[in-house]
């Protein structure tokens, strides 16, 4: 299979970008929240994003993406390579 399109991005954590379409005034939006700004809106993320100073730019919504509306009752993920050792 070949190439269609190759774009040179930077990765911060798991994130990857195109640094050059990214300006002060972008809105970015990610579907979801941890403890490393990740994807879980569990109520531990909602009290972890509480205790830190960000941006005033950055809004959070503790909402979670789904096939279909409604309510979810969402836990905290648990750390199987933690239970393991």
């Amino acid at each position: 299979m070949r190439c269609e399109l190759d774009v040179a991005t930077s990765k911060i954590g798991e994130w990857a970008f195109v640094h050059e379409l990214l300006a002060s005034d972008s809105i970015v939006y990610s579907l979801g929240v941890g403890d490393s700004v990740e994807f879980d809106p569990t109520p531990y993320a909602v009290d972890w994003i509480a205790k830190q100073t960000l941006p005033a730019e950055f809004v959070f919504k503790p909402w979670a993406a789904s096939g279909t509306d409604g309510s979810l009752r969402l836990y905290r993920r648990v750390d199987h390579a933690a239970i393991a050792a």
